[in-house]
């Protein structure tokens, strides 16, 4: 199968009409990143909207001292960049570097070819709004992760939203994704297990008490 017929085959455009679905293949090209390959670092000008097709990718910001502030891990089918319809101008300095987590498929249009679909078509343009929307509830979190958020609060809402990353992931990997430390991901997990609030059982964890877990991280 190829990377276009990959494109045709997910939900990215699903809903759309027949027409509608062509004129957007028409004008869109696919990308595909291998492990580690960088799709676009941090204020980089960009022209495009990309989209994530299949795989993972990974934003992340680099400090003065050369240190990875990781952001977050696109999993699903969705808009890359911050585009929408009628703005009249696309974010030209993305905010992150963007980076394959494996093996990845990306698609892309030019932005002045979205402008003019969306022009032509309300259903294309409410997709793109869909999906710009998806894409600042994810920025919301991330804001409360790391600007409200202690570590026993990203710990534990972590736990409580997304255990399926806890069974994932090494723990070395969860405390990179947290910006924490090994060592304090470690404490904080012995200390919720001490207070019988999680139990661990061959490197999954359980809640045992939801109610004090989400204590201590529901304002």
């Amino acid at each position: 199968m190829s990377d276009i017929e990959v494109v045709k085959a997910s939900p990215l455009f699903s809903t759309l009409s027949e027409t509608d679905r062509n004129h957007v293949f028409q004008a869109l090209k696919t990308k595909q990143l291998q492990d580690g390959e960088i799709l676009f670092y941090e204020n980089a000008a960009i022209d495009r909207i990309y989209f994530l097709v299949t795989g993972c990718v990974k934003s992340y910001k680099v400090s003065r001292n050369h240190n990875e502030i990781f952001l977050f891990r696109q999993n699903n089918t969705g808009m890359i960049t911050l585009y929408t319809p009628y703005a009249g101008h696309l974010l030209k300095q993305y905010f992150s570097n963007v980076e394959s987590v494996g093996t990845s498929i990306t698609a892309y249009v030019e932005k002045e070819q979205m402008d003019a679909l969306c022009s032509k078509s309300t259903a294309i343009a409410a997709i793109l709004f869909n999906l710009f929307a998806e894409r600042l509830a994810l920025l919301q979190t991330i804001i409360t992760r790391d600007m409200v958020y202690d570590s026993v609060a990203k710990i534990a809402y972590m736990i409580d939203k997304k255990p399926e990353e806890f069974r994932q992931y090494k723990k070395q990997e969860i405390a990179y994704m947290l910006n924490i430390q090994p060592e304090t991901l470690s404490r904080i997990l012995g200390k919720l297990k001490h207070e019988k609030i999680i139990e661990e059982r061959r490197g999954n964890f359980n809640v045992k008490d939801r109610a004090a877990l989400k204590s201590y991280y529901e304002l």
